[in-house]
């Protein structure tokens, strides 16, 4: 009788210790989140803007685990305000049509921004970071930059004061028919192939030339993409039916 009333007096103080600690854990974190509410508020919400006025973050940079033959590791890094930027869909993808994305495309997760150069879209990615400056990376610091034709010496290259190449250009291919197939002058062939842009700019045209540039005119575009927004990152397929003209 006394061991089973010392048990429950037992439990019940101790469910009542449980209690003021949970009250004083309570209170100890309402204090702390409303310094950090005051803080955020006195100083603005997380933005670009704040990053870098506070703290001077204007880049993103990538870390991949991969290194080449010299033991230099791969990175990249973009700007801030596109990593911020909803419509620019920057993500970390783990997932490639349904599945775990396959090995040779970056297992178990890779950093994707559609729209840019696919050196910035760091695959095996092991670390994620806000800095300064952009990622030293010899991808980033001494390739994917351009220059004038003028500039030829390779000890000349300002390398340094050069912007790195962030969004694709506007670029289009020709898939069918296939290099070397031969063509009778009348005969009537139809052309294939896809346009893209950068930045998530939509495709509105494609032009075609038969006669080495001479005349243009224009293809049919079977466009998924909203060419009036800018978050266009699929191909754009084309096709045109084409009479070889006689020769003269």
């Amino acid at each position: 009788m006394f061991q089973r009333n010392f048990d429950v007096f037992f439990v019940e103080n101790f469910v009542v210790f449980l209690q003021k600690i949970l009250v004083f854990l309570r209170k100890f974190w309402t204090a702390i989140l409303g310094r950090m509410r005051k803080t955020v508020y006195t100083q603005g919400p997380c933005t670009t803007e704040n990053l870098k006025c506070y703290l001077g973050f204007v880049h993103l940079q990538a870390e991949g685990a991969d290194c080449g033959p010299d033991g230099v590791g791969t990175g990249s890094s973009i700007p801030l305000e596109r990593a911020f930027d909803r419509s620019a869909n920057v993500m970390l993808a783990f997932e490639m049509n349904g599945k775990d994305i396959p090995r040779d495309h970056g297992f178990p997760l890779r950093f994707v921004i559609p729209g840019t150069v696919g050196a910035r879209n760091i695959k095996w990615l092991k670390k994620l970071s806000l800095s300064h400056e952009e990622s030293h990376s010899p991808t980033q610091r001494r390739d994917y930059k351009l220059f004038g034709p003028n500039v030829t010496d390779p000890k000349a290259i300002p390398w340094e004061g050069t912007p790195s190449v962030q969004y694709l250009p506007v670029t289009s291919a020709i898939l069918q028919p296939a290099t070397n197939t031969t063509v009778e002058c009348g005969e009537s062939i139809s052309l294939s192939g896809y346009g893209y842009s950068g930045g998530g700019n939509g495709i509105t045209r494609i032009d075609i030339s038969i006669d080495g540039g001479k005349n243009w005119t224009q293809t049919n575009i079977y466009n998924e993409n909203d060419p009036y927004t800018q978050r266009s990152f699929a191909w754009t397929l084309w096709n045109y039916e084409v009479i070889i003209p006689l020769k003269q």
